[in-house]
């Protein structure tokens, strides 16, 4: 064989290995971020089995809708640290959300209407605490998420999963 036809053969064989070596890359990064993904649910789902995250969330549950600022100080410190505590929850899973780093399905499927909820009893609080502080991006994600959501409820026409998923059966 001469050394032209080896060079050639061995010209072939690299680029096939360089493609091989990114396919086989491309399939890892696919993976890892599918991993990710499934950390970050896991952790969305240990966080509401958290004890003290779960009295925070049914502190504001128990408020009217649309509860004010006022109306939480007459109920006490409890509420506004309740208060605060689910407005950053959302914060920060609004903020995974926008970045990619969690699908927004996932958060639809296992917190959205419990955001939605949130949303609608602390919008009132949220605008006065903006205008108090003279802070404008005071539970900004917070909102967003909570927006994104209602569209996706409207989109959808949503139906809660009991309903969407009825006929759904395990597989044995």
């Amino acid at each position: 064989m001469e050394l032209g036809t080896m060079a050639d053969i061995a010209d072939v064989l690299g680029g096939i290995i360089v493609v091989g070596g990114a396919v086989f890359a491309l399939v890892q990064l696919r993976e890892f971020r599918s991993q990710r993904r499934d950390a970050v649910a896991v952790e969305i789902i240990r966080s509401f089995q958290d004890t003290e995250f779960s009295r925070v969330l049914n502190l504001v549950r128990e408020l009217p809708d649309g509860a004010s600022l006022e109306d939480l100080r007459e109920r006490g410190a409890g509420y506004h640290s309740a208060a605060m505590t689910v407005a950053t929850y959302y914060e920060s899973i609004a903020l995974l959300v926008f970045r990619r780093i969690v699908p927004f399905a996932i958060v639809r499927e296992l917190t959205g209407g419990i955001c939605v909820v949130a949303w609608r009893k602390l919008a009132t609080w949220t605008m006065q605490v903006r205008q108090e502080q003279h802070h404008d991006s005071f539970a900004e994600w917070f909102q967003w998420l909570a927006e994104r959501l209602m569209e996706s409820d409207e989109d959808k026409n949503a139906n809660p999963a009991y309903r969407r998923y009825a006929n759904w059966r395990a597989k044995d």
